[in-house]
């Protein structure tokens, strides 16, 4: 099942990040899925702010992976913030070492997720990002009840 809604804004994007991320179990993965500027990492923004993350999120674009630290749950967890738009083959995700990072019990949140559709597990929650001519942002969803 998919469900849609559509983010007017900055904000609404966040508040998107945050209600998906309260619903979080850990282990999990989500795959962003759009074109540049369509508001992925505004909404691991929210993700973060669901599970407690003090320091500011950026995009990992140059450094590829950052980590955060969080809780879920009343638990200690790490997000793992994956920005996949510099990788071009497949061995670079082995060295990027993608598997074991979702394998960990934390929280793997991967931009550009669709380069890694091989390696993803099953239970991968999707969210595709479209761009709506008025400038809003239909967000898709898949694998996760809202």
């Amino acid at each position: 099942m998919t469900a849609q809604l559509i983010s007017r804004d900055a904000a609404a994007t966040v508040q998107t990040g945050l209600r998906i991320g309260a619903r979080l179990e850990a282990g999990a993965v989500l795959s962003l899925e759009g074109v540049l500027g369509s508001g992925k990492t505004t909404f691991v923004k929210g993700l973060a702010l669901a599970l407690a993350v003090a320091e500011p999120v950026t995009s990992p674009t140059f450094t590829l992976v950052s980590r955060y630290s969080g809780r879920l749950a009343g638990q200690a967890v790490e997000l793992a913030h994956v920005d996949l738009y510099r990788i071009r083959h497949a061995l670079e995700l082995e060295d990027l070492g993608l598997e074991e990072t979702m394998s960990a019990q934390g929280i793997t949140v991967i931009e550009w997720g669709e380069k890694a559709a091989a390696l993803l597990p099953p239970e991968t929650i999707r969210i595709r990002f479209e761009l709506l001519p008025d400038g809003a942002r239909r967000l898709l969803i898949e694998g996760i009840e809202l």
